[in-house]
């Protein structure tokens, strides 16, 4: 019988450092069985976490078989009146049971501000997956940036947080991991921003990255010019991947290509979700940030047609455009 998960997150207030609104809820899953939907339950032992009258989100989600799941999110922490604690768990789904949340191993050492979440999860192979997130830590001056941490799950049980490499007590800014794609166990891309404050004092500029783990070990981010932020990356093979944000560009034997940008006959898009089947064959979606007639307008990206590594035109478009979906 094939075995399907879906999570739906709901929370109380916006997590202060992290930016966001959301509503009041807890975190729950539902599983669908074919033909029909199961019920939603609460995520085991998320309660025992949550503060009273505190909320929950689940984030992301990814199996990487039926009844095999790595999921998270973040929690309210502390007393139920004091908003808003928040910190990042970790849920797993082994033969159809889901275990217990558990917090991020290792990550309070990090979150000094008591201030995580995680935001997405890429599982390669049964009990092996990647989570990545955010957390805040406090630093002299009153200052208290945003960075980046991954942690893995190896074999069922998830290690020791660890921040990415790249983003050190040196970066006074906000930086977000928006995504996080896992070809095989040790073998992942990660994208999203960082936007240091200058040592002139200046801020705060955001620039998308792309890091890659192999075999592993992270590598420092490669730094994107041109986009704001990675929305999205998915790698079919490990050193094989692709990246999308307001523009493209693909990962070839471990090597990034020069990123290009996308535009439709509206104006510019952003493409905040990518898909490759296999290596060479993507397809990015997001929407036109000019309005017409008072609306955005979805697109399916022509230049994320990829061919043995070169973004090329689709049957039909211009190449580095486009096109708008039917409506």
């Amino acid at each position: 019988m094939r075995r399907l998960i879906v999570v739906i997150a709901m929370s109380l207030c916006a997590a202060a450092g992290n930016g966001g609104s959301v509503s009041s809820g807890a975190a729950v899953i539902a599983t669908v069985l074919s033909p029909g939907w199961g019920k939603a339950e609460p995520v085991p032992g998320l309660a025992a976490l949550t503060a009273p009258g505190g909320d929950s989100a689940l984030n992301s989600v990814s199996c990487a078989s039926a009844g095999n799941c790595g999921a998270g999110g973040y929690y309210q922490g502390g007393a139920g009146n004091q908003c808003c604690t928040y910190l990042a768990f970790v849920v797993s789904e082994q033969h159809g049971t889901w275990g217990n949340a558990e917090p991020v191993p290792g990550l309070a050492a990090l979150d000094t501000a008591r201030n995580s979440r995680v935001t997405s999860v890429s599982c390669a192979s049964p009990g092996n997956c990647t989570a990545g997130g955010t957390y805040v830590s406090r630093q002299p001056r009153g200052a208290r940036p945003v960075s980046v941490f991954v942690v893995t799950e190896v074999h069922g049980r998830w290690g020791q947080a660890r921040q990415l490499p790249g983003f050190g007590a040196v970066n006074l800014g906000e930086a977000d991991l928006s995504s996080v794609s896992c070809a095989a166990p040790g073998n992942c891309v990660a994208g999203g921003y960082d936007s240091p404050h200058p040592t002139d004092g200046g801020c705060c500029q955001r620039e998308g990255f792309v890091a890659s783990q192999v075999n592993g070990v992270w590598s420092k981010p490669h730094q994107v010019p041109g986009t704001q932020e990675i929305d999205s990356v998915s790698c079919p093979a490990p050193g094989d991947c692709a990246a999308a944000g307001r523009l493209v560009l693909s990962e070839t034997n471990g090597r990034w290509t020069k990123p290009i940008l996308v535009r439709g006959s509206g104006g510019q898009a952003r493409l905040t979700s990518i898909s490759c089947a296999a290596p060479g064959n993507c397809d990015a979606v997001g929407y036109l940030d000019a309005k017409v007639k008072g609306h955005l307008r979805a697109v399916a990206a022509a230049a994320a047609s990829l061919l043995h590594g070169t973004w090329s035109r689709p049957p039909g478009a211009r190449p580095r455009q486009a096109q708008q979906v039917p409506l």
